[in-house]
């Protein structure tokens, strides 16, 4: 009945004790071998066990069921420590992300994995946006099957969901299916906008409301990086890299080229009567002629080379493991191919566009990356002074070589 090692409750021996002693009195009362007053007394002893017995049992239950509470409140305190330590995990996690280098796509696809466990997201997927006013753009959806972060599949009411969320700034929820969908909103001044959306149980969703707060803060502060990232990296107009970032990369690739003895170079563009063209067509045009050149020389280069808008119509080449020949064919074949680029304005009359360029290559004397690049500079000068579309090579001291365009 009990196992070994166990011992009986005290209600259990109180209740085998009462039991044996009625037993005793029912004997003795058939068989007439006790008189009325030993019969009273045991009576009386049974009647005092029997209240020990309720009082024992009484107790006992109260202590089954303050076990039993103890328990429950375990349990709850365990799960309610289980879910900070998962909050502050996927805080952390998020928090990291802010300072990697990486697209605010990379990223978004980086917290929905982190968020898809503790969430218990059948899909969760992040949507952002400039500013309350603006449309939503979806970044990335996480499936159980996989993950988009291009053509995201969100279905009409999911955007609807969203769109609402965000133009309130309030969490919104809707329940099919038994799933209950959220669309919790995050973003303030020192952060991105947008929405996370994700698709749960009901119960899980009710508990996702107090931490979800705290991971909007997060999530809206992970994002903003990248997209402080690309605008100190990528110039808006072009698409280029940023002069700013030109001055972070170029002291590695010219401290590389030192320390391996592999050759670089500069190529420097500028755009020629540049002025004249906004002044005669309007500055959309002259924007226009500036990303189609950016992009004709960027779609041209190699995977290491790099391009950079310098400042105006300037654009900057820096050619990793390049000699000066091989950087001047290279300067030549860009020329010649937005020389002959066609160039409409929007009543459809043709504009011709042509470039001008410096070409300089390291020294052994050259201590500092600002040398190349002063050589380049200067050799694009003499280029747009000697009558522009030309490419001309600069020397060790000065201009050496001039070439007319074909």
């Amino acid at each position: 009945m009990f196992g070994r090692g166990e011992r009986a409750p005290p209600v259990f021996m109180v209740a085998v004790a009462c039991s044996a002693a009625l037993g005793f009195v029912l004997y003795g009362y058939f068989s007439n071998k006790l008189t009325f007053q030993s019969i009273s007394l045991i009576l009386f002893v049974v009647a005092f066990l029997a209240t020990i017995t309720l009082f024992f049992t009484t107790a006992f239950i109260i202590g089954i069921k303050t076990k039993m509470r103890r328990a429950e409140t375990s349990s709850y305190e365990k799960e309610s420590l289980k879910n900070q330590v998962e909050l502050l995990s996927a805080i952390r996690e998020i928090s990291l992300l802010g300072v990697m280098d990486v697209s605010k796509e990379e990223a978004s696809a980086e917290i929905l994995n982190i968020l898809a466990d503790p969430l218990e997201a059948r899909r969760i997927s992040i949507l952002v946006g400039a500013s309350k006013n603006d449309g939503l753009k979806p970044l990335a959806l996480r499936t159980r099957k996989r993950i988009y972060t291009e053509k995201i599949p969100l279905a009409d009411w999911e955007m609807e969901a969203a769109n609402l969320a965000y133009s309130q700034m309030r969490p919104v929820r809707i329940l099919k299916k038994g799933r209950m969908l959220v669309a919790y909103p995050f973003g303030g001044d020192d952060g991105a906008r947008g929405v996370i959306l994700f698709l749960t149980t009901r119960k899980k969703a009710e508990e996702s409301e107090k931490r979800m707060f705290h991971i909007v803060r997060a999530v809206s502060l992970a994002l903003r990086m990248p997209a402080l990232y690309e605008k100190a990296v990528y110039d808006v107009l072009t698409g280029l890299f940023t002069r700013r970032h030109l001055n972070t990369q170029l002291p590695l690739l010219f401290d590389e080229s030192k320390r391996t003895g592999e050759p670089i170079s500069v190529i420097m563009f500028d755009i020629d009567h540049f002025k004249t063209i906004n002044d005669t067509y309007g500055h959309l045009f002259g924007d226009k002629v500036l990303r189609d050149v950016a992009g004709c020389i960027q779609e041209s280069l190699r995977l290491y080379d790099s391009a950079y808008r310098y400042g105006g119509e300037e654009i900057c080449v820096v050619l990793p493991r390049t000699k000066l020949q091989d950087a001047l064919k290279i300067a030549q074949r860009l020329h010649s191919k937005i020389g002959a680029g066609k160039f409409y304005t929007d009543d459809g009359e043709e504009v011709k566009v042509t470039v001008s360029g410096g070409v300089a290559s390291i020294l052994n004397s050259d201590t500092m990356p600002t040398s190349l690049l002063e050589r380049a500079d200067a050799a694009l000068y003499e280029a747009k002074e000697s009558g522009r579309n030309r490419i001309i090579v600069a020397g060790s001291a000065a201009v050496s070589k001039n070439l007319e365009s074909v």
